[in-house]
């Protein structure tokens, strides 16, 4: 994906429509959330403009999947195509590892069900 094309994005009206709100994690990190009437369409952009972050969890909701799903990255601004490594997963059932000095968009997946 040479250039980030996602169905929210490409929906019409403004993005103040689709925009739900916004968070500061830390000092150097802040999360917006958009989405829609859909919960797959839902996506969290994460910002980072410190060091690799680790965290077991944030207290806020707004970073929150949709019911019965989790996150898993749409895009990020740290793959082999932008000059970077690649993204490992950001959000893991051991919490949250955010890449340094990135923008990552997550997006909801169905969560496995436990057996």
């Amino acid at each position: 994906m040479g250039r980030f094309a996602d169905r929210l994005a490409s929906l019409p009206g403004p993005v103040q429509s689709i925009l739900h709100t916004a968070a500061v994690l830390g000092p150097e990190l802040f999360v917006l959330r958009f989405g829609t009437a859909s919960p797959e369409d839902e996506r969290l952009l994460v910002v980072n403009f410190g060091p690799d972050l680790e965290a077991s969890s944030f207290a806020e909701p707004l970073v929150a999947p949709p019911e019965g799903r989790t996150w898993q990255v749409r895009w990020s601004s740290g793959e082999p195509e932008y000059g970077g490594y690649g993204t490992p997963p950001v959000v893991t059932d051991a919490g949250w590892r955010v890449p340094a000095h990135a923008a990552v968009v997550l997006q909801p997946k169905l969560r496995r069900k436990e057996r």
